[in-house]
């Protein structure tokens, strides 16, 4: 899972310039959490997954109200759905079972839902990356060069 670093990095170092990088970087810890589910439950690591969850679906709220792009809807709709999403998949699992034709249904849709949002994450922050304003140029002395 470190693959999820490819789409969380540039959004952390954008975070203190960049609004939407801020809300980004607080949206994809949610998806790597969701997307470990089926190798911690392997390992019989359940409880600690739903404590971790709980943590954070606790503290989400207080970001999108601190976060300033937060209060835009498509953000709030994103952080919205990269929690609800995963979170049906596993009440549907939990309660649903999959046909006997497909027993890893649950699973398969829960990695299609992760790398799905994964991919729009990765996108989203090298986006942000690219359409970062350069740092000034400075001298030798510490002053901004003019241009």
């Amino acid at each position: 899972e470190k693959s999820i670093l490819f789409a969380l990095l540039p959004a952390a170092l954008l975070a203190p310039t960049s609004p939407e990088a801020a809300a980004l970087a607080h949206i994809i810890p949610q998806i790597a959490l969701s997307s470990m589910f089926p190798l911690l439950r392997r390992d019989g690591l359940v409880l600690p997954f739903l404590s971790l969850g709980v943590f954070w679906w606790s503290i989400l709220p207080f970001f999108a109200r601190v976060t300033p792009v937060a209060m835009d809807f498509r953000w709030k709709g994103a952080m919205a759905f990269s929690v609800l999403a995963p979170a049906f998949l596993h009440v549907a699992e939990a309660f649903i079972p999959p046909p006997e034709r497909f027993p890893d249904l649950h699973v398969l849709l829960l990695m299609m839902l992760s790398a799905a949002l994964l991919s729009v994450a990765f996108f989203a922050s090298n986006l942000f990356q690219v359409r970062a304003e350069a740092p000034a140029e400075e001298d030798a002395g510490g002053r901004v060069k003019a241009e």
